[in-house]
């Protein structure tokens, strides 16, 4: 038992751990041609012209400093970084023939026609000038354009980290930022939906069916609701959706029956265009109807497809369906269909517009950049459901104004972490995108009334930063493949967001003659928005406003219910539900229950009726008829088959394996599902019966398991679908044509031939499951397809990549020649060097993969061995290693290259400056500057640090970069580079001119931070200018005396402090409470307790503050920085307790005891770990103590919304939502027959 719960523990940390190894990456460059031009798009078409031009003209600088370095990109594990595999097409050779020919780089988000012209003619004519350089068209993924960003042109570039500075320091470089992947938190549980069961047992006698049609006089009308009335409060044309967002909760009187009618206006967003950036959407379902013919037809449309690189517009069946990156397109089908579906949207005649994204920040970067230049000002509202904690982008929030300045209306999911997000650019945890202001962020409340209250959902982030929550639950219509399909559910502020950006639809399209821009839409929402009826809202900060369109009168069906039974006129029979000892009709369910127990005056003849005894019977039986849907399956047998799914493990408990997954797959079959669910809405039998008696609801935890366990099972099934199929999505490399080609030789395998013949069937669970993150074909006749297509790539890959792997196979005598450092010292340097060629470094970064996998591990151990020989000093005699040394110590000192040895200071005249760069420039120091940064000799004494950094070697090296930076740019330039490296390096925390700039939370971040180590260092060692040199001049103009500067800042935080000392202390008092269990004193010698004491310990919530308390306990740092009192603060560990623990005392259990932050609370602790809070009755510190104004010590996406489930239903199934209606209304009564063969579901968005 103990083996199992071990080896379960270990599993789940397994899922936890992932390492990244690579230190290569794609970094956002902005490129500025002066300070004082306009927006891009406001500028003269010749500005523009000559803008691209200096973007091309610096994006071939760095490819060529790409193709210098390319070593650098070597990964830990030996390998060349496979991107670089590029570098070894023809094209190269074409421009490195001629120092008059450059790249084109192609522009994929915003084609330069004129440019392009320019380079066929070049290309065409062989008359055409010598001094216009010829530009050769060329599509790279190294660098890239991304799309202008105000005033400057941004790119991409993939870099090591070795070349980053290298980079840095070119012309017209105004930042470096490393691009990043959002996330899509979506924080799913199998929760399903409302399916009912049809509850109307209506045990009437055939004679009195007659009586049913005799309702006209006494029930004219159902109508409880007053048209007119709403009119007259929204003043819409006709009525609107969502009930919850329709109506004011504090309006809705609880003793009746609730109003599950959605009510929207008849604009509906008629005539504006919703754009969503998402993992793409699949729109041939109903909710995506174009109302094609009618007056108010619209556009349902993927517009494009914008990844890291690349960016195009969709044709054809694309425009249907797509997705970016090989993604399931499951997430932006929802979104979507929430925004302006049909069927279950908001705003359901407005335009869609999709750009599927692989959620990288240049790929929402292009997409904001196509909307830029397609939406329509005013009339445009973009939808964004991703984000997370990264560092601040001037890219981002650059790109973001440029959209907000002309008019688009822009909202972002607040994201799922249940954490303020709401801090400034000042801080460590900044959050993409909630913390760039002028977004309208959107949190999420669980999307129906419970106990009389709307609650925040628990998941939802929160803070002061959140303008306006909605409901976050939603029908998720991605997964439904036929009308018959269970309905499923999903939930987060991924589907809030879209939810709201509905309502700003709606608001527009009712209000044409207002030019709506951010913030008057802000405004906007938050004057028609609920007021203080969020529970639990997160933080005193938090707004609590719910949204609302306009329709706040709350009504009832009751208000108007049918008369029945005995006392009415025509005694009359409820059409459905029961009729109640007062003589209404109402519907059954958990609520009514008792009104329609016989024992409690139902009128049984005239209605459903029921009793206690009877509804226990009634889910006896309903238990029985669902046997097979309540299973019996151990943790453990859950976590052993997943382990051998995931690691592909062949054993002998493959039935044992079948088994668990059979159970599975009914436990999550609709009929299972609509089981479950119709309990957890209170629409079965045994929702009412559960009042009296005990039944144990297990759906929660099986739904997970199975969810998880199905998800391996299907990404098997996929394993072979993908070692048997190519997609179309080939790039260029050779490496990705091994890999084809290794597909077509498995095509004619035994397994694949099998595969395809067995057809559709081999992806079963996946399609069982639903929610595979990949691609996978829907029937057979697509399978077929594929089938055909990958033959058909075959034998055009198999040529292309034999033809290539013979070049590399005749030459690769020399390069595998096996260095010794046994060897001589002639010998060696020869065979490194070699080794180290450009030749060679081609053959092991690309040649490798014409050989099998047993060669390849020879090959793979030989480099391995050749680069440890050639690049350690531990591998080489000293004779050897001084015999390098002095080569290229040799070649430094000799005669012939004094000259170029050049020194650099920042008091430099303009003329020694001038004539330094003179003789950098020269034809002989640029050869003997290669030697020394690119020679084997000269990089190993480098790399093994064999110069002190302030001689020769060391020194020389920094000002090669100096003067290449200093000798090719202007003034101004440098200028802008210094600004740059001022913000990429952080030194603007430490640093204000103004105060009067910042706000009150960007003051006080500030000023936390000021007291830090780095800004300290700032002012004590400015390490800025040992960095940056030649930065003297820049920082002289914009800080000056850095002593003065010190002074202003640290005059104005004593200040803040002082007048803010008295919230600080309370708040520290509320942070210590906080975490107060991670400040352990003492380690108990009792091994229970020494147990628990490390499970707290370890825990991620300790852990994290242990490493960052600048995140979690600011204010009691700042009383300690500030020195606000004398008595020492209990948050810290002492050192060597904590190492005790950490290295010794709790190393055993660390494999199996990471206890989550939710089971903290229940473990109890004899050990001294109670912290005083500052502010108590007895010690009163903030009346008494004083500020110490003399103090100056030193001292871092999704998301998800949600409909109410009935309304979906009956759309879906019925047809009856029209749009054009004069005023539309969806029926709960009719809902509620509907819903028996559908139910929800939700699931995970990793």
């Amino acid at each position: 038992m103990k083996n199992n719960i071990l080896f379960t523990i270990l599993l789940i940390l397994f899922n936890f751990y992932v390492t990244v190894y690579s230190e290569n990456a794609y970094y956002i460059i902005g490129i500025q041609r002066k300070q004082s031009d306009k927006t891009f798009d406001k500028e003269s078409k010749d500005v523009q012209n000559q803008i691209e031009t200096l973007a091309n003209d610096r994006m071939n600088d760095i490819y060529d400093v790409i193709q210098d370095n390319k070593e650098t990109y070597t990964l830990e594990n030996g390998e060349m970084d496979q991107k670089l595999e590029e570098l070894d097409s023809p094209i190269l050779n074409k421009r490195n023939s001629n120092n008059k020919k450059k790249f084109l780089f192609k522009n994929k988000t915003r084609p330069n026609n004129s440019l392009y012209k320019r380079s066929l003619s070049n290309t065409n004519n062989s008359n055409s000038n010598d001094d216009l350089t010829e530009l050769i068209p060329f599509d790279s993924i190294l660098v890239s354009y991304i799309c202008p960003i105000n005033n400057y042109y941004a790119i991409i570039a993939y870099l090591s980290d070795e070349i980053l500075e290298k980079v840095r320091k070119l012309n017209n470089i105004l930042y470096i930022e490393k691009s990043t992947t959002f996330t899509i938190d979506g924080l799913i549980d199998s929760n399903n939906n409302n399916n009912n069961k049809n509850n109307n047992k209506n045990n009437n006698n055939n004679n009195k069916n007659n009586t049913k049609n005799n309702n006209n006089e006494e029930n004219k009308s159902n109508i409880y609701y007053d048209i007119e009335e709403i009119k007259k409060e929204t003043k819409w044309s006709y009525q609107n959706y969502l009930s919850i967002i329709s109506q004011s909760p504090s309006n809705v009187n609880h003793n009746k029956t609730y109003d599950g009618n959605f009510y929207y206006p008849s604009s509906a967003g008629q005539g504006v265009d919703i754009y969503l950036m998402d993992m793409g959407i699949d729109s041939n379902h109903n909710d995506f109807d174009t109302y094609k013919g009618q007056s108010y037809e619209r556009t349902v449309s993927c517009d494009a497809i914008s990844d890291e690189i690349n960016f195009y517009l969709t044709t054809g069946d694309e425009k249907r369906k797509c997705y970016a990156d090989n993604n399931n397109p499951f997430h932006g089908t929802i979104t979507s269909s929430i925004a302006g579906g049909k069927l279950i949207g908001v705003a359901k005649k407005a335009n869609i517009h999709m750009i599927a994204v692989d959620l990288t920040d240049t790929s929402i970067l292009k997409s904001l950049d196509y909307i830029l230049n397609n939406g329509k000002k005013h009339k445009t509202v973009i939808s964004l459901s991703a984000g997370g904690f990264e560092n601040y982008k001037h890219s981002m929030e650059d790109k973001i104004n440029d959209l907000l300045n002309e008019g688009f209306i822009f909202l972002v999911a607040a994201g799922n972490a249940n954490k303020n997000v709401c801090s400034t650019k000042y801080t460590d945890d900044f959050h993409e995108f909630t913390e760039y202001n002028k977004l309208i962020n959107v949190g999420a409340v669980d999307s129906e009334i419970k106990n009389n209250e709307i609650v925040r959902a628990e998941y939802s982030n929160f803070g002061k930063c959140i303008d306006i929550f909605a409901p976050g639950n939603v029908i998720d219509i991605s997964a439904m493949r036929s009308d018959s399909d269970v309905l499923r559910e999903n939930r987060g502020t991924s589907f809030s967001t879209p939810m709201v950006a509905g309502v700003v639809a709606t608001i527009i399209s009712e209000h044409p003659e207002i030019k709506f821009n951010q913030e008057l839409m802000k405004q906007t929402l938050i004057d028609m928005s609920i007021k203080n009826v969020i529970k639990d809202i997160g933080s005193k900060d938090t707004p609590n406003r719910l949204v609302n369109n306009g329709k706040k009168i709350s009504y009832s069906p009751d208000d108007n219910a049918i008369k029945c039974g005995i006392s009415s006129d025509h005694h009359t029979i409820c059409p459905e539900g029961c009729c109640t000892k007062e003589g209404i009709c109402v519907n059954y369910n958990i609520k009514t229950n008792d009104r329609c127990f016989i024992e409690n005056g139902c009128q049984k003849d005239y209605g459903f009726c029921t009793s206690t005894e009877k509804s226990i019977e009634e889910c006896d039986k309903e238990i029985k008829e669902n046997e097979e849907c309540i299973i019996d399956i151990p943790i453990y047998d859950f976590n052993a088959v997943i382990y051998n799914l995931h690691y592909d493990h062949i054993d002998d408990s493959s039935d044992f394996e079948d088994s668990i997954i059979k159970q599975c797959l009914t436990f999550m079959s609709d009929k299972c599902i609509t089981f479950y669910k119709n309990r957890k809405y209170n629409i079965s039998s045994c929702s009412v019966s559960e009042n009296y008696e005990t039944f144990e609801n297990i759906y929660n935890y099986y739904s997970t398991s199975c969810s998880n366990l199905l998800y391996y099972a299907c990404e098997k099934e996929y394993k072979t679908f993908s070692s048997c199929s190519i997609n179309d999505n080939i790039n260029e490399s050779f490496d990705d044509e091994v890999k084809f080609n290794k597909i077509c030789q498995n095509l004619n395998s035994e397994k694949c031939q099998e595969f395809y013949k067995n057809g559709i069937k081999n992806l079963s669970i996946c399609h069982a499951y639903k929610y595979f993150d990949n691609f996978i074909p829907e029937d057979s006749k697509e399978l077929e397809k594929i089938y055909e297509y990958s033959k058909s790539k075959c034998p055009n890959i198999s040529s292309k990549v034999e033809k290539k792997c013979q070049e590399f196979i005749a030459n690769s005598d020399e390069c595998l020649n096996e260095i010794s450092s046994e060897d001589g010292d002639s010998r060696i340097i020869k065979e490194c060097t070699i080794f180290k060629s450009q030749k060679c470094r081609e053959f092991y970064e690309t040649g490798i993969s014409c050989f099998s996998n047993e060669e390849k591990d020879d090959i793979v151990e030989i480099k391995y061995n050749n680069n440890r020989v050639c690049k350690s000093d531990s591998s080489f005699s000293h004779e050897t290693i001084y015999n390098i040394f002095s080569y290229c110590e040799n070649e430094i000192q000799s005669e012939k290259n004094q000259e170029c040895l050049l020194t650099y200071n920042s008091n430099m005249s303009d003329d020694e400056l001038l004539q330094n760069c003179k003789i950098y420039k020269s034809e002989k120091c640029q050869e003997f500057y290669e030697f020394v940064q690119n020679d084997f000799v000269c990089f190993f004494s480098k790399s093994n640090y064999y110069f002190d950094d302030d001689q020769r070697l060391g020194t020389l090296d920094n000002n090669i970069n100096i003067y290449k930076k200093l000798c090719n740019a202007k003034q101004e330039e440098i200028f802008k580079l210094c600004e740059d490296n001022f913000y990429t390096d952080e030194y603007f925390k430490c640093y204000i001119d103004d105060v009067s700039n910042l706000s009150d939370d960007e003051l006080k971040d500030f000023c936390f931070g000021f007291k830090k180590d780095m800004c300290q260092s700032f002012y004590n060692e400015n390490p800025y200018i040992v960095d940056y040199p030649y930065c003297q001049s820049y920082f002289d103009k914009t800080i000056g005396n850095l002593e003065e500067a010190f002074n202003y800042n640290n005059e104005i935080c004593n200040n803040y402090i002082k007048k803010n000392k008295k919230t600080i202390i309370e708040n520290c008092d509320k942070e210590i409470v906080e975490y107060k269990e991670c400040i352990i004193h003492e380690l108990s010698s009792n091994e229970n307790k020494r147990l628990k004491q490390c499970g707290i310990f370890l825990s991620y919530k300790c852990q994290d503050f242990y490493r960052e308390k600048y995140n979690y306990v600011p204010n009691c740092l700042a009383i300690e920085d500030y020195s606000l009192i004398e008595k020492p603060l209990k948050i810290h560990m002492d050192i060597e307790l904590f190492n005790q623990m950490y290295y010794d005392d709790c190393d055993f259990y660390r494999d199996y005891i990471y206890t989550s932050t939710d089971t903290i609370s229940d473990i109890e602790i004899e050990t001294d770990t109670a912290t005083d809070t500052i502010t108590d009755e007895t010690t009163s510190i903030i009346e008494t103590i004083d500020l110490q104004n003399d103090a100056t010590e030193t001292n871092t996406y999704g998301y998800t919304a949600t409909t109410t489930s009935m309304t979906t239903t009956t759309s879906i199934n019925r047809n009856t939502n029209k749009c054009h209606n004069k005023f539309t209304v969806i029926k709960k009564s009719k809902i509620m027959k509907i819903t028996s063969k559908k139910n929800l579901k939700t699931r995970k968005i990793n």
